[in-house]
């Protein structure tokens, strides 16, 4: 864990092993999220760059289950139930 310090202009400079290691480069666009008194920053990604991330894992058939059906949702609606923002009812339902 490194800690970083606000400047005055209100910048903060990410320390070159977190830039390296989430693969950062000057012009990203971040989403700045602040959730009970902690600030997430989430870097935009398409979605292309999830592209065969779970290659290689092994599935089983899970057994059918009653309830309601799984609801898949983009990355925004999540950003937007985090931020707790009037659209997140479409992913809290």
């Amino acid at each position: 864990m490194e800690t970083v310090t606000l400047s005055s202009k209100y910048q903060l400079v990410l320390p070159r092993g977190a830039r390296k290691r989430l693969k950062l480069r000057p012009g990203m666009r971040i989403t700045v999220l602040d959730k009970g008194g902690v600030i997430f920053l989430v870097p935009e990604r398409p979605l292309r760059a999830y592209r065969g991330i779970a290659r290689g894992v092994k599935t089983q058939r899970a057994p059918r289950q009653e309830g309601p059906p799984l609801i898949l949702v983009d990355s925004s609606c999540w950003i937007e139930y985090l931020a707790g923002r009037p659209n997140a009812d479409r992913f809290a339902s």
